[in-house]
């Protein structure tokens, strides 16, 4: 389709709206495009929305304003703002984030309503929303007036309200990042805000950039200010990974606008060849960041390395790398929470016990080793508990955590009955991080703790690294799904025994016929929960944690076929999938595809459940000719070397080979 079409310009509230189906164009077409549209004689009593200050640095000017979500379909240059700042200017753009209690989300019959606050009264228009992160984006009528914190804020006439937690506003800027360098076409590019040195840490803790991009190199265009602030300095770290590959990483300082160049490079790892299926289930390796010093007194046994503590009044948690009997303090790492003055504190293996004196000493952030290299004990903020596996699986599972998984969850959230809210878990159980996901039971004040696993596709099991096992009785795990009116109950065949057998198994089921989206905490999807209920008298010994976790959608009746590694980024745009089984070759049509999934076409289901490791083939064109010739279309990102075959019973088949190009 053209740019024309997927593009949708509302000269009322001054707002450019990406419409199409996945092209994406260079801020040079849409500049272009605008500029084209604004000479025409319906629109010259309309300001124009862009200036081009180079070829590959634009303005949007006369506050016009690009939805979010659009910019990831550009690329090929910067884009900022010249008058957003709503202190300064009357039409100016704030942006409001709101409290999670109580917000009811905006919807898009929202948009060009007037937005009021309760004691601000009408203040503008909306003109942008998003409801997963809670954020508004309001033009507001006159410089300097508009909501504050604190502010209940609502859509007149229309859905949306909430309280208003934070509002800001000022400059914004949408800086142009691209990759070049030899890398192969499955690699997996994802970027952090800030820069990571070897002091701060072995992974980047928050800041990612949601990655919205296929496999293979990028040319996006990445907000880096917000409302007058640069993010993390204007500094973001671009990582290239992808298991069974050479790894590599670059920083770069893009606060200047502009297009930025990273170079990357990879290439087979011929230390890193093991199945990653195999790989996956080395979690008895465990990697800690050190956190810190806690000085402790009145210690009865003695702390093993390695072995968890509990604090037995805040309830904070953290491995032991070090206990120094003499010194009288413990060297602590991955701690979770904030340990207490004058508290007890156990450890889960030896039962030794302890009194906390005083605070955790963040200042300590290495330990002392020595690798009998001659160098004598050597500082290390990072260390490693290989649990008795070769250096190879070692090196191998750290290729593994650090490449982004396949079959992501979509969404994950913890439901705690006693305090009646929801923990976000979405982020943390696609990583590999240990006792970072909460699983029920976590109390027994109230019943009904749940976990919810949740895909906009239906799905077929839940593979589960319980990386705590839960000790609890006159509990019982319950497991249910979303019927269309209530939540129903969900056979299962259930490899973790409510979560009380550790490491790596699988929740499988049929998906029931009856099984329907619904809206958990605002998320609208396909939804199953395991739930905590409780008998006459429930106990906890040790609540359940867990740490990354996967969904299978390859099975019988499903309209998605999920791979590994991602589908590649110059894969048809629409077409077939070949899967080879038992010498067989099983044939369906998909209708576009996803970061790892095909999304088949309507009324096409998988003929069969299919297992892990079976082979998948996409063919270019696949197809019966019924007319002299055939076509498809596919995102260009680098020449292709083809083979065209034309085969019919009882002739003698054509064959040629050639190159897709740009």
């Amino acid at each position: 389709m053209a740019i024309s079409d997927d593009f949708q310009v509302d000269t009322i509230n001054r707002i450019i709206k990406y419409v199409g189906s996945g092209t994406r164009y260079s801020v040079n077409a849409l500049y272009s495009y605008l500029m084209d549209l604004f000479d025409n004689p319906e629109y010259m009593d309309d300001p124009v929305p862009m200036y081009a200050r180079t070829p590959t640095d634009y303005q949007l000017i006369n506050q016009w304003y690009i939805t979010q979500d659009s910019f990831k379909y550009l690329y090929g240059g910067a884009i900022a703002t010249a008058d957003w700042d709503a202190d300064t200017y009357d039409d100016g753009i704030i942006m409001i984030t709101f409290e999670s209690s109580g917000y009811t989300d905006a919807t898009d019959s929202d948009i060009g309503k007037t937005v009021t606050g309760s004691t601000t009264g009408d203040f503008g228009v909306l003109i942008d929303y998003d409801n997963t992160n809670r954020r508004w984006w309001v033009r507001v009528t006159t410089a300097g007036t508009y909501a504050s914190a604190g502010e209940t804020v609502s859509v007149s006439g229309g859905s949306g309200s909430g309280t208003a937690s934070e509002v800001v506003t000022g400059e914004w800027l949408w800086s142009n990042v691209y990759t070049l360098g030899s890398i192969t076409d499955d690699s997996i590019i994802y970027i952090y805000y800030g820069t990571y040195k070897f002091s701060t840490g072995y992974y980047p803790q928050g800041n990612e950039f949601e990655p919205f991009w296929d496999t293979g190199h990028i040319d996006i265009l990445i907000p880096i200010k917000e409302a007058g602030t640069l993010i993390q300095s204007g500094y973001i770290t671009v990582f290239l990974r992808n298991y069974g590959e050479t790894q590599d990483y670059f920083e770069i300082d893009i606060s200047g606008g502009g297009r930025n160049a990273v170079p990357l490079s990879t290439s087979s790892d011929i230390s890193n060849q093991t199945e990653a299926s195999t790989v996956r289930d080395y979690t008895d390796i465990q990697i800690y960041q050190v956190n810190g010093k806690l000085n402790v007194t009145g210690e009865s046994g003695t702390f093993e390395t390695w072995e968890k503590i509990t604090g037995g009044t805040s309830g904070a948690t953290a491995y032991v790398l070090k206990y120094d009997a003499d010194g009288h303090y413990l060297i602590l790492g991955q701690v979770e929470g904030t340990f207490q003055d004058g508290e007890t504190i156990t450890g889960e293996t030896s039962g030794a016990t302890a009194t906390v004196s005083g605070s955790l000493d963040i200042s300590v952030k290495t330990i002392n080793k020595d690798l009998n290299n001659g160098n004598g004990p050597r500082p290390y903020d990072i260390v490693v508990n290989c649990a008795g596996r070769t250096l190879a699986e070692v090196y191998e599972y750290m290729k593994y955590i650090t490449s982004r998984p396949n079959y992501n969850i979509d969404y994950a959230y913890f439901y705690n009955a006693d305090t009646d809210s929801y923990t976000d878990e979405s982020t943390d159980i696609n990583e590999a991080t240990v006792d970072d996901v909460l699983l029920p039971p976590q109390q027994t004040t109230t019943e009904g703790d749940a976990i919810y696993f949740g895909s906009d596709y239906k799905f077929s099991k839940v593979r589960i690294n319980v990386s705590t096992a839960g000790s609890y009785s006159d509990v019982t795990i319950v497991w249910e799904y979303w019927d269309g009116s209530t939540w129903a109950t969900l056979t299962v065949t259930d490899g973790t025994n409510g979560f009380t057998t550790s490491g790596t198994n699988e929740v499988s089921f049929t998906p029931p016929s009856d099984w329907a989206k619904t809206s958990v905490n605002g998320q609208s999807a396909y939804w199953i929960r395991a739930r905590a209920t409780f008998g006459a008298s429930p106990s906890i010994t040790t609540a359940p944690l867990g740490a990354q976790m996967w969904l299978w959608f390859n099975y019988n009746g499903s309209g998605i076929i999920g791979v590994s590694p991602n589908v590649y980024s110059d894969e048809p745009l629409s077409g077939v999938v070949r899967i080879v089984m038992g010498g067989t070759e099983h044939r369906y049509e998909y209708s576009t595809f996803e970061t790892d999934r095909f999304v088949l076409k309507a009324g096409v289901t998988l003929s069969q459940d299919y297992s892990e490791g079976t082979y998948v083939f996409v063919p270019i064109i696949d197809t019966v000719a019924t007319s002299s010739s055939v076509s498809n279309q596919l995102i260009y990102s680098s020449d292709i070397p083809v083979i065209v075959r034309v085969r019919q019973k009882g002739y003698i088949p054509f064959e040629v080979e050639s190159t897709i190009s740009s």
